[in-house]
């Protein structure tokens, strides 16, 4: 008799069966209501924090003048405009990080409304 290659389904076994896929589905409810609390938890307090980065990213400027004098040649200017740079980005990270934990959900609410 030749031999005749065996035919294998192994290819196909991605080794999550449903026992293994419930308990990923309820590590994912866990973080999504672990970030619903820290929302709840933030939201009365949120404008405020955003109106403080606002203020901080308007006082910038005025570091510049606060950090320098005349007797700061270029190469302290520059790296004080870069490290200036470095905290408005720094700000910036911080104001859409908040954004996104306090963003909500009426969008969609909205649109599956109608």
């Amino acid at each position: 008799m030749p031999d005749k290659p065996i035919r294998t389904d192994g290819v196909l076994y991605s080794g999550i069966t449903s026992a293994s896929y419930a308990q990923v589905k309820e590590k994912k409810e866990e973080l999504k209501q672990a970030k619903k609390d820290l929302r709840v938890k933030i939201e009365p307090d949120a404008q405020f924090i955003l109106d403080e980065i606002a203020k901080e990213k308007a006082g910038i400027p005025q570091k510049v003048w606060e950090l320098t004098n005349s007797t700061t040649d270029g190469d302290g200017c520059r790296a004080v405009l870069t490290g200036l740079r470095m905290y408005d980005e720094y700000l910036d990270n911080l104001k859409n990080k908040m954004a996104n934990i306090l963003r909500t959900n009426s969008a969609k609410d909205e649109v599956s409304d109608e």
